[in-house]
């Protein structure tokens, strides 16, 4: 029997950063937008106008809410949105949605993959040339 594969690692490098039971990265990104109305807020509308970072708190306390018990539960309920979002065209491919982790035609890299003479494709059309000299092999007759 083989042994189980062990990898040096800790119990704590699979997690997400947080900050009172708030993702680290939703925090700030929430924390930028509310001081960005406050701002603009309190220019627009005076002193009273830097209340407008309140309706901010609301998305706090839903993910704070949302990831009290899996700190990977943000990243689980946004890929669910994705796949809602995302299956506006499913009725056209039979009703049905795929996610692949491959991003095919993103990128210009994956159509000059498909073009690329790599050193086996010329191998193989040498030995071709080679093999073909003469022409194709003839078919007997019967």
């Amino acid at each position: 029997m083989s042994e189980k594969a062990l990898y040096s690692s800790y119990a704590g490098l699979g997690r997400v950063a947080m900050i009172k039971g708030v993702p680290l990265m939703a925090g700030l990104v929430l924390f930028g937008i509310s001081v960005a109305v406050a701002m603009v807020g309190g220019f627009a509308f005076g002193p009273a106008g830097f209340l407008l970072f309140v309706p901010c708190l609301a998305p706090v306390m839903f993910i704070k809410q949302v990831c009290a018990t899996d700190d990977q539960a943000l990243n689980i309920l946004l890929l669910e949105v994705r796949c809602f979002l995302g299956r506006t065209n499913a009725r056209m491919f039979g009703n049905t949605y795929t996610l692949s982790p491959m991003k095919y035609g993103y990128r210009l890299d994956t159509f000059r993959q498909a073009f690329e003479r790599i050193p086996s494709l010329v191998a193989h059309e040498q030995f071709r040339a080679e093999l073909f000299r003469n022409g194709p092999p003839q078919r007997k007759e019967r």
